[in-house]
């Protein structure tokens, strides 16, 4: 079996490489990298009913947070946000697409 040709790498190569690195170290992490489900339900079973809520949406390789307010608590452990539905509060997946890619989280501050 013939292995593939590759180049070796060049010293520009190298110094790039090493600047993406660092980049993506230094990046900023969501804000809700640290968040527990138990912190997310502690949050959403203790705030009124027209408190501020935060959706989390990771679509197509861009993360976006959608701030709103909770509408109402349902039966079975949900509650239902303005314009986005309703969520488990125990663990902040919705409850139409728990494996999607839409989950409430708690708001922070910016």
């Amino acid at each position: 079996m013939k292995l593939p040709y590759i180049r070796p790498s060049t010293e520009e190569e190298k110094i790039r490489r090493r600047e993406l690195d660092e980049h993506m170290k230094s990046r900023p992490l969501s804000p809700c990298i640290d968040q527990t489900p138990e912190d997310i339900e502690r949050y959403y079973r203790t705030e009124p009913e027209g408190s501020l809520a935060a959706v989390r949406h990771t679509q197509y390789h861009t993360l976006q947070y959608v701030l709103t307010t909770i509408r109402d608590r349902r039966p079975g452990g949900r509650i239902g946000i303005e314009g986005a539905g309703d969520f488990y509060m125990r663990s902040g997946k919705n409850c139409f697409h728990p494996t999607g890619q839409t989950k409430l989280v708690v708001p922070t501050a910016p």
